[in-house]
Parts: C-alpha cells; sequence; structure tokens
C-alpha cells in the first residue's frame, strides 16, 4: 500500500477495515491504470477512434 501513496504511518497504525478500504483504493488503482495503459498501447497498434 506504501508504494501506492498511502503514508507508512497510516498503514502501521491502521485497523483492520482501515486496512480493508485502503486495499480496496489501492485495487480501485491499478484497475484504472491498467485500463489506461491498454487503451495508450491499442492506440500505438492503430486502435481508438480516428
Amino acid at each position: 500500500m506504501i508504494m501506492h501513496g498511502i503514508p507508512e504511518r497510516l498503514v502501521k497504525n491502521a485497523t483492520p477495515d482501515q486496512l480493508l478500504i485502503m486495499a480496496k483504493v489501492v485495487e480501485r488503482d491499478i484497475e484504472t491504470t491498467s485500463i489506461s495503459q491498454a487503451n495508450h498501447i491499442g492506440e500505438l497498434f492503430g486502435g481508438g477512434d480516428k
């Protein structure tokens, strides 16, 4: 979680419920980034709207 921008002190002192929420935020961040990267790769290979 720390490598995704959540401060270390928040992770170390978090309750299990807070860690679950942080994990969901990180998961959403990874999903959004993956979709963005896939779209850009598709554009490089001639996909997308013209």
